[in-house]
């Protein structure tokens, strides 16, 4: 009965000293209400060699035709009207709260940033942007479509950001993909690679 018994504590102090380390039951809060990082030693650390770390090469799905200039998500782009564009993730099967999506289709968001960097005023407009599968085929912002954060038309004032969704209505399961920017008064397009 007594190792019974000592068995049931030590089984209890082992589950608490991992919920406490990895926080695993119920996350902490720091003061301000945000949710506290993650030991530092969870996080994968790079590795070293000769003095300097060695990054890991995270690379999207490889896309037929797509220009050597692309970037991923999460790596910023500047154009040369002094707009940068950040996108943010892909979200597969979004249903906007106007709208359904057609047999075999779906509605995906592309979360994106917009800051600008220049002195003066710039437009922005979703028809700067189009999405395109790995077979070339093209899709245009729905305008209509609309999940709570849709990136509407207009203006950013210098040193200001906006932010929010590009919804897109398309092949269900169509991959690989990459948006593609074509700025306001610019013949340069950029490319991101979603997957």
């Amino acid at each position: 009965m007594l190792l019974l018994v000592g068995c049931c504590v030590l089984t209890a102090a082992v589950g608490w000293v991992v919920d406490e380390r990895y926080g695993i039951t119920s996350p902490k809060e720091t003061p301000a209400g945000q949710l506290a990082p993650l030991p530092e030693s969870s996080l994968p650390q790079p590795s070293v060699s000769g003095g300097t770390a060695a990054v890991p090469n995270i690379a999207p799905t490889a896309m037929p035709n797509a220009p050597v200039d692309s970037v991923g998500i999460g790596q910023p782009i500047v154009a040369s009207s002094g707009v940068e564009l950040t996108v943010f993730d892909l979200q597969r099967a979004v249903q906007p709260n106007n709208l359904a999506a057609a047999d075999g289709m779906e509605f995906v968001a592309v979360s994106v940033g917009l800051k600008n960097t220049a002195a003066g005023t710039v437009p922005v407009a979703i028809e700067e942007f189009v999405l395109k599968n790995g077979e070339g085929l093209e899709y245009q912002p729905d305008p209509q479509a609309d999940n709570g954060r849709r990136l509407s038309n207009g203006q950013i004032a210098a040193g200001q950001s906006i932010e929010g969704d590009l919804l897109f209505h398309i092949i269900k399961n169509d991959t690989p993909l990459a948006l593609v920017w074509t700025p306001a008064g610019s013949e340069k397009s950029f490319t991101v690679l979603l997957q």
